[in-house]
């Protein structure tokens, strides 16, 4: 019995290593000190017990707690996150999952999960933060484009810009376009902030901009296919591909079975204005 219970050192390490493997145990990064654990709140209550965030969690009750640990663990992720998307490594989310899918981020929590679950974690959401606003499911490259520094006023509107039109885009090569692409982004943005003249019209406004963001992210489509050098969207509008800009224009608003879409030149002629204001 004795023997039973005085296991060699080697082997208890072992069988802790193979519950850790069983129990899903895997490593976390910190929030403060950016260290992976896999126990992270023993972690932050043990190492950061002086720490602000932590201090204000440890003298709440046992439900609140768990919401404030689990916040910060979101926080080690994002932070984890933004890092990783800088150097265009892989990303880290909440869960592991079967199906490698396009992560996206709660705009409420910042929680980074598969689109599939979104459903499920927003009504969790609401009831952990009922007076937040609507969660919004956004992709987690217009977080890492728009993470820079900016006034509270400015990262409030991009925030609520991400929430109402990046986020509605459909997943296919048009509205992955418009999400990846920086400049398509900011475009989008400047037509967007009209709706703090006409709050009335927001629900109008939100769907032209996306409507807009999708036809320019199409004239770059066609654009790309008609050039013969790989030309980032920003200098597409400059005079030196001006004729196969206008190629492009014409690729565009030409319908195989209606032929020429004069309404969708009229457009144009607006929208390429409002880009150029806006690029060069």
């Amino acid at each position: 019995m004795v023997t039973s219970i005085c296991m060699p050192r080697a082997h208890v390490c072992y069988k802790y290593a193979m519950f850790l493997v069983v129990s899903g145990k895997v490593l976390r990064p910190c929030s403060i000190c950016g260290k992976h654990v896999r126990r992270l709140t023993r972690h932050l209550r043990a190492v950061h017990k002086d720490a602000e965030d932590v201090a204000d969690a440890i003298g709440k009750s046992v439900k609140e707690q768990a919401k404030h640990f689990r916040q910060l663990k979101r926080d080690g992720i994002k932070k984890f996150n933004m890092a990783q998307l800088a150097l265009k490594q892989p990303i880290m989310r909440e869960r592991t999952v079967a199906k490698s899918t396009d992560p996206i981020a709660c705009g409420t929590c910042g929680a980074v999960l598969s689109r599939a679950y979104f459903w499920r974690h927003r009504r969790q959401c609401l009831a952990e933060k009922p007076d937040a606003p609507v969660p919004a499911a956004v992709p987690m490259q217009c977080i890492a484009a728009h993470s820079g520094k900016e006034t509270v006023e400015m990262a409030k509107a991009k925030k609520k810009f991400r929430e109402d039109v990046l986020s509605r885009l459909r997943r296919d090569d048009i509205g992955r376009s418009c999400v990846e692409d920086e400049t398509l982004q900011m475009i989008g943005f400047k037509l967007y902030q009209r709706v703090k003249g006409r709050p009335n019209k927001s629900v109008l406004i939100r769907r032209n901009v996306l409507a807009q963001m999708r036809i320019l992210a199409r004239l770059y489509k066609h654009f790309q296919s008609l050039s013969t050098e790989q030309v980032r969207f920003q200098e597409m509008f400059t005079r030196a591909h001006y004729e196969t800009l206008e190629d492009a224009i014409r690729k565009t608003t030409t319908s195989e079975t209606k032929g020429l879409l004069s309404g969708s030149k009229l457009t144009f002629h607006g929208l390429i204005q409002n880009a150029c204001r806006s690029v060069l």
